[in-house]
């Protein structure tokens, strides 16, 4: 069963520990054995990006697991909290695989406050208790692909598109890269996350190929128009989006899925409701009701971690 203690190594905020702690009394002995059932199999392959069998693998076994859980928590009114009990009882099963890794208990234990991350950004966006992931996020995590260093986190990946060449440095489709991915744990200044890329370089050191770690990053923070016509001047978004070299851009039209992480709340088609209360939102609103279109970017950082600098920047 899970413990105070345990939720306040994960970070999670003091009023909700009571809440879990119930809901696990009451539900976290049948999901506990699902956990121990799908985290069997972890550790036994190579810290590699998945190849897309494993993912599909690895998907469906994850699905399968939280619809147990869900079924497990049938009687509860919380939709949400199914989902964070089942992946609050994999994180013990995962701290022999990050020993065994020699990885240390500090970026284990940052890792899987991710956790906590996720269940206050669900408590903004739908006013409950839990988590809504339902992709191989969380898996990431457990087969040491993806990790909290500092600021940013890093999932290893491959590289997407056919090549990029920046001087002598070459990156082609299928090699190993470092997806760099930003929480919503505070303020994402450059110096942060000079500090994680330098992270990043010390712990990915011994499988990279001379100084340079390659990093990418697929986000709507690197959607060009934004970042001509939304983000603040001198703001730490637009600086964020300048570090990277943008190569690729993806148009989602008028689905504006990234709403809620900015206003809380999903788009309809309107901006009626939407809050007007900083000047990030205001820009949105100005955007969106100009008729413009939404989407994502895919950039590149080339970071040299011997002279603690972007190469091609």
């Amino acid at each position: 069963m899970l413990t105070e203690k345990f939720l306040q190594d994960l970070q999670f905020e003091a009023e909700d520990i009571p809440y879990i702690l119930k809901n696990d009394r009451l539900y976290g002995e049948e999901i506990e054995k699902l956990a121990a059932v799908y985290m069997a199999d972890k550790g036994k392959r190579n810290r590699k990006p998945y190849s897309r069998a494993e993912f599909q693998q690895r998907r469906s076994q994850m699905l399968e697991s939280l619809d147990a859980a869900d079924k497990a928590c049938g009687d509860s009114d919380n939709e949400y909290i199914a989902n964070l009990l089942f992946w609050l009882h994999c994180v013990p099963y995962a701290k022999p695989l990050y020993e065994r890794a020699n990885i240390g208990l500090d970026i284990y234990w940052e890792s899987m406050s991710d956790l906590a991350c996720k269940t206050r950004e669900n408590k903004q966006k739908r006013g409950k208790c839990g988590t809504a992931v339902t992709w191989n996020w969380y898996s990431l995590f457990l087969d040491l692909l993806l990790f909290s260093l500092g600021r940013l986190q890093f999932y290893i990946e491959t590289f997407e598109e056919d090549c990029y060449r920046f001087e002598d440095f070459t990156l082609k489709k299928g090699d190993t890269v470092y997806s760099c991915h930003i929480p919503s744990t505070g303020k994402l200044t450059p110096e942060l996350c000079m500090d994680s890329f330098q992270r990043a370089y010390a712990f990915f050191k011994e499988e990279l190929n001379g100084p340079i770690i390659p990093i990418v990053c697929h986000s709507w923070l690197l959607f060009p128009p934004y970042l001509e016509k939304v983000f603040p001047e001198g703001s730490n978004l637009e600086k964020f989006a300048r570090l990277f070299d943008v190569i690729a851009t993806i148009s989602s039209g008028d689905v504006f899925i990234d709403c809620t992480s900015i206003f809380l709340k999903p788009y309809n088609g309107s901006t009626a409701g939407f809050p007007r209360d900083n000047t990030l939102r205001r820009n949105f609103i100005d955007y969106i009701e100009a008729g413009n279109t939404f989407g994502y970017g895919y950039g590149v950082i080339l970071y040299d971690g011997e002279k603690d600098k972007i190469i091609n920047g």
